[in-house]
């Protein structure tokens, strides 16, 4: 019994690794273009957490709210009531310091 080879007449069998030896190379490629992107997202974000920490992290949650698909209602209540309360005790803290560095 004789074995027959698909495909060597006609080179068929070449090109098909000349296809996947580009296909490999390509990949490779994408992939370091990939890690270079990475590597700079990585290199900003931390830029940005050192420059302006507070609206870095803004941010951040702002996109992990949209990618999550919003809140549930409790804990808008109380980041709401969160906000709420650090207003008003910097609301009150300024007008008792306005109020004692009044000349009388």
């Amino acid at each position: 019994m004789t074995t027959k080879r698909v495909g060597t007449k006609d080179g068929s069998t070449e090109r098909l690794r000349a296809y996947g030896r580009e296909a490999r190379d390509e990949g490779r490629a994408f992939l370091d273009a990939a890690r270079g992107v990475v590597t700079e997202a990585d290199q900003l974000a931390r830029e940005r957490l050192d420059a302006t920490p507070l609206a870095t992290l803004a941010v951040a949650f702002g996109f992990g709210v949209f990618l999550g698909g919003g809140l549930p209602f409790g804990a808008v209540l109380f980041a709401g009531r969160a906000a709420t309360g650090v207003l008003v005790r910097q609301f009150v803290a300024g007008a008792l310091a306005e109020a004692t560095t009044a000349p009388r």
